[in-house]
């Protein structure tokens, strides 16, 4: 169930991964502490098992309840987690896995005359009495009940020989057993202000005994009050994380910071004097980049350039300046549209001219490649090279009876060559007009530039292809 919020969250399948730009115990934490709100499935299940354990202990006349308390709890003189039974059902075993989170939780309220014993049963805030002291019990004092020691107006500590700190002194002292009615003794949870039991409060203790990271302040938690879209909220929030994947301008240089993506590159400056920002120049570029973010985001006031509020646009405009980003930065290899084959073609000269080869790649709608080849050419220039391999693959789709094909080479200048007519003879003025006319034959054709690094593996077929023999 965790994988599938997963790759739901961040795009990825089984055919096709992508980075996890955020950790998932990060993720499932409450947002007030840095997370989404997204409960984790071990987590839930053990908030449920714990909300199992808890009816078990408060809902005494159920029919269910006797059954099982009959069956394997015996004499209740023991914690639930440390019975051992070697068949047991199904319901059982969640009751016995759901113990610790209730022990923690769970607090006896005790009334008059109560019988929870003093040592033992866990009706201080602090724990069990037994857990808060050190050393061993006198004979007889493990027996001692609260009764035998709480009256109406103080506690009676003559029939104990312990000396108990000041501080556990202050929190019996404030401790109140009531005698204005007689009630059972009956459990509380410490976790909730009404001190009854809620799933929420359970979830976030079950998660925090499954999360290996320390809670770490997070200071943006004003992410979600901004008046905003929840697809540019949770891009802030990744922001706040500084867990952007920022690259300079294609995808083999340098990395660069999240403050010079959307704020100092040269690009980010033009775009945001043209809504003439309402501070300074040194403070809109100098402040550092998170209190930047919050500040803007959570401004009062009015652009007048756009008739927006300044937080409305620049929410808006951060988006849209990473966008931008995504369409000019990362390249990335598309498949065709549906019903399209796509022909990835390029050349190679080693020492333009000189020993030049041509490899070509061939995919469907799906992205499978259909065919792919790589060959000598001899010696020839770069152009020429690019030339010569489209030229076969335009030959072998017209072979293969393709009827809509969309042509991608790196190679800007062949592209322009095939969309305009040759002023004058250059030598490749006949590849030219050979690839023009095989273009031709085809039913639906289209031929458009791509980026190197899109077109990585071709170029790697035309390398090897120069090297043939």
């Amino acid at each position: 169930m965790d994988r599938l919020n997963i790759n739901f969250m961040w795009g990825s399948s089984d055919r096709k991964k992508k980075i996890h730009l955020i950790g998932w115990e990060k993720i499932t934490r409450d947002k007030e502490v840095g997370g989404l709100g997204i409960q984790a499935a071990k987590s839930k299940n053990t908030a449920l098992l714990a909300k199992l354990n808890w009816r078990f202990k408060t809902e005494k006349l159920a029919l269910w309840v006797r059954v099982l308390s009959h069956k394997y709890w015996g004499q209740r003189s023991r914690p639930i987690n440390l019975l051992k039974t070697t068949s047991c059902s199904s319901t059982w075993v969640g009751i016995k896995k759901g113990e610790d989170i209730v022990s923690k939780g769970a607090k006896w309220v005790a009334r008059k005359d109560s019988g929870l014993s003093l040592w033992f049963d866990k009706w201080l805030n602090k724990g069990t009495l037994r857990s808060c002291i050190f050393g061993l019990l006198n004979k007889g004092d493990d027996e001692v009940r609260l009764r035998d020691i709480s009256s109406f107006l103080c506690w009676n500590w003559e029939g104990i020989s312990f000396s108990f700190p000041k501080e556990i002194l202050m929190e019996i002292k404030a401790t109140l057993i009531p005698y204005s009615m007689l009630r059972e003794d009956r459990l509380s949870w410490s976790f909730s202000p009404r001190r009854e039991f809620h799933l929420k409060d359970t979830y976030r203790i079950a998660n925090a005994k499954e999360s290996k990271l320390e809670l770490q302040p997070f200071s943006g938690v004003w992410v979600w009050k901004i008046p905003s879209l929840p697809r540019i909220k949770r891009f802030l929030w990744q922001c706040c994380h500084q867990s952007i994947p920022v690259r300079a301008l294609l995808a083999e240089r340098a990395p660069e910071t999240i403050s010079h993506a959307f704020r100092n590159c040269l690009k980010a400056q033009s775009f945001w004097n043209s809504f003439s920002p309402l501070v300074s120049a040194s403070i809109f570029y100098g402040t550092q980049f998170l209190d930047w973010l919050r500040l803007n985001c959570r401004s009062m006031q009015r652009c007048d350039v756009a008739d927006l509020d300044w937080a409305i646009l620049f929410s808006i405009a951060i988006w849209v300046i990473w966008l931008n980003q995504n369409n000019t930065i990362f390249v990335r290899w598309l498949p065709p549209s549906l019903n399209w084959v796509k022909v990835n073609s390029d050349g190679s000269s080693m020492g333009n001219p000189g020993l030049a080869g041509g490899g070509d790649l061939i995919h469907n709608q799906e992205g499978e490649r259909v065919k792919g080849c790589a060959r000598a050419i001899g010696c020839a220039t770069s152009v020429a090279a690019e030339l010569w391999a489209l030229r076969d693959r335009i030959r072998l789709c017209i072979s293969l009876k393709l009827p809509a094909i969309f042509f991608e080479l790196d190679a800007k200048l062949v592209v322009d060559l095939l969309k305009k007519d040759m002023e004058k003879s250059n030598g490749i003025d006949v590849l030219v007009v050979d690839c023009r006319e095989g273009l031709k034959e085809i039913p639906m054709v289209r031929i458009q530039h791509c980026y190197r690094e899109a077109n990585k593996c071709t170029n790697a077929l035309a390398r090897k292809g120069a090297l043939m023999d």
